[in-house]
């Protein structure tokens, strides 16, 4: 397995896993953890586009679209919001129960 350091996808093979390419399940998780993000408010506004890569409106535009996202490029907001809230849950903020 091999990760690009200025990419957001992950190569296994030929096969970038990008957020389409993940199993039902792992794309539920990760829509579980944009939403406590978003609506536990473990991040206030002003900092949260700054650690999240978008601004909280974005983000909460970004949830309404789900599942149909496109993280396919590395700088697109679906990238960012995806990875930054794993990075945030994983290392981060502290999630309520």
């Amino acid at each position: 397995m091999g990760a690009a350091s200025d990419s957001c996808a992950i190569t296994l093979g030929k096969k970038r896993m990008t957020f389409v390419n993940l199993e039902p399940n792992d794309q539920e998780t990760i829509r579980l953890a944009m939403v406590a993000v978003a609506e536990e408010r473990v991040l206030e506004e002003p900092e949260f586009k700054t650690r999240v890569g978008v601004s909280l409106e974005r983000f909460r535009a970004i949830l309404s679209r789900w599942p149909d996202l496109d993280d396919g490029d590395d700088s697109s907001d679906e990238c960012l919001a995806i990875n930054n809230t794993l990075n945030e849950v994983l290392n981060g903020v502290g999630l309520p129960r």
